[in-house]
C-alpha cells in the first residue's frame, strides 16, 4: 500500500472521521465516495493549515481545503 495526499474540500473531514456531516447533502456525501472509489483508506487531515482554493483534487467547486492522506492499493 502507499500513501497519497490530495487537496480536498475541509467540509470532507466530518464525513471521513466520524461517518456523516449533517451540514453535507446527499450529492456531497455521494461525491465523496466516488472520489474514495474503494481505492482509498483515509488516515487523516491537515486541518490546521487550511486555507481558500478556486478548485480542488475532486471537482472544481472553490472552498476551504487542506491536505488528506489516505493509504491507496491503487498501483501505478
Amino acid at each position: 500500500m502507499n500513501k497519497e495526499t490530495y487537496i480536498l474540500p475541509i467540509y470532507w473531514v466530518n464525513y471521513l472521521e466520524f461517518g456523516y456531516d449533517d451540514n453535507a447533502s446527499d450529492d456531497e456525501i455521494q461525491e465523496i465516495k466516488d472520489f474514495l472509489n474503494n481505492e482509498l483508506t483515509y488516515l487523516s487531515a491537515d486541518v490546521e493549515n487550511n486555507y481558500f482554493k478556486h478548485r480542488n483534487d475532486a471537482n472544481s467547486v472553490g472552498g476551504n481545503v487542506c491536505e488528506f492522506t489516505f493509504l491507496t492499493t491503487k498501483t501505478n
